[in-house]
């Protein structure tokens, strides 16, 4: 973690908005994996009138440090301009915008939860978001949707498929499967 040069004043209006911080909730759900996680909007019910009281603002951006792509997150004091700031990198699996867009999500509640000392996803049962954000595309979703659509056995295909992976809807079919359910609805018309 980053700090301003000076931090008294900070720390002290810090100090004592956190000390009235209300509970996080988990409002988010994740269908993935069947489990709630806190959204950013939960961390701020939680604790941004306390920040706001204390002349505190809690900010997350993105940026670009040495050609990385990185999440940062800033607590800044308005009445001194003092600061800190938490910087985490985005790496994620696979390119393009969906998974780059979930690890800023994950990234951002996570280091929020962090740096305010207030923890609403203890188990971090959304700490897998980096899978769930591989759940199939829209394209991917219509693509196998005309193809069960078309096979003689439709309903027993797709319950198959939502029973063997563990899911209650096709949209929450993990990306990384895709090409063997696609092969699957295929190979099952010829026999």
């Amino acid at each position: 973690m980053l700090f301003s040069e000076q931090r008294k004043e900070l720390m002290v209006a810090f100090l004592k908005a956190q000390s009235e911080f209300g509970s996080v909730q988990k409002s988010g759900y994740n269908p993935h994996f069947k489990s709630n996680y806190s959204t950013v909007e939960d961390y701020q019910k939680a604790c941004m009138s306390a920040l706001r009281k204390y002349g505190l603002t809690c900010n997350g951006g993105t940026d670009i440090i040495e050609g990385q792509f990185v999440v940062t997150v800033d607590i800044h004091h308005a009445d001194s301009g003092q600061w800190m700031r938490s910087i985490a990198p985005v790496t994620p699996d696979k390119p393009g915008p969906q998974p780059i867009g979930c690890w800023i999500s994950y990234l951002t509640r996570y280091m929020i939860g962090r740096m305010l000392g207030v923890y609403g996803d203890e188990g971090d049962d959304d700490g897998n978001s980096q899978h769930e954000m591989n759940c199939i595309s829209n394209e991917q979703f219509q693509i196998l949707v005309t193809a069960i659509k078309s096979h003689p056995n439709a309903k027993k295909i797709l319950n198959d498929i939502l029973s063997f992976n563990k899911i209650q809807k096709l949209e929450e079919l993990p990306e990384s499967s895709f090409f063997r359910v696609k092969s699957y609805i295929e190979k099952s018309r010829e026999s």
